[in-house]
């Protein structure tokens, strides 16, 4: 979008969804940046589905490869190939800068499509998303922060794969059945949730 197409948006009825994804080893089958290609798509879902919303609009920025603890860090393995993590203080400070600059320009509404279960990786995440609302009265929602009590993802994911592959593999959540044919339903819910509260 240039200058002009930015300017023009409904600041109330625009949503801003920021992609992002932690590289980090993913074991000898699975891209570094996992996590982000899941979120790319998380987030041409969900975009699609604000579309749909009558009036409202969403725009995608560009991916933000960034993340704080990355897998190897749990086993105290540093430093681990393929895994390219910053400190939390340094993740909070970027989304909270990048808020400013999106709250300064009137924007209310900022979704962070970042999956990534890190404690530390969500509170940098949840701690800047309070900075916005405190400083510019909108929302910026980490939507991997949002505890709704399931996981429709895992259950879509469980009944769409054989007993027989869960026995063999287990339902682990990092590099295991959980991120290679993850169901995406739980984009559609995320984003009913975060528009109508």
């Amino acid at each position: 979008m240039n200058t002009d197409q930015i300017r023009a948006l409904d600041r109330d009825r625009t949503v801003i969804l920021i992609p992002g994804g932690i590289m980090e080893e993913h074991g000898p089958y699975l891209p570094s940046y996992s996590d982000g290609y899941q979120n790319e798509r998380y987030t041409t879902d969900l975009a699609a589905a604000i579309g749909r919303r009558p009036g409202w609009a969403a725009v995608v920025f560009p991916p933000i490869p960034l993340g704080s603890s990355g897998a190897n860090s749990v086993g105290l393995r540093f430093p681990f190939p393929g895994t390219y993590a910053i400190r939390p203080e340094t993740l909070r400070a970027i989304f909270m800068d990048l808020g400013a600059e999106l709250g300064e320009q009137g924007f209310h509404w900022i979704f962070l499509i970042h999956m990534h279960g890190a404690p530390d990786h969500n509170q940098a995440l949840d701690d800047a998303g309070e900075y916005f609302r405190d400083v510019y009265g909108g929302r910026m929602v980490n939507l991997a922060g949002l505890d709704t009590g399931s996981d429709p993802g895992l259950d879509a994911m469980k009944a769409s794969i054989s007993e027989e592959a869960v026995d063999e593999e287990g339902v682990g959540g990092h590099a295991g059945l959980l991120e290679t044919p993850r169901s995406r339903v739980i984009v559609g819910r995320l984003s009913a949730v975060c528009l109508c509260s």
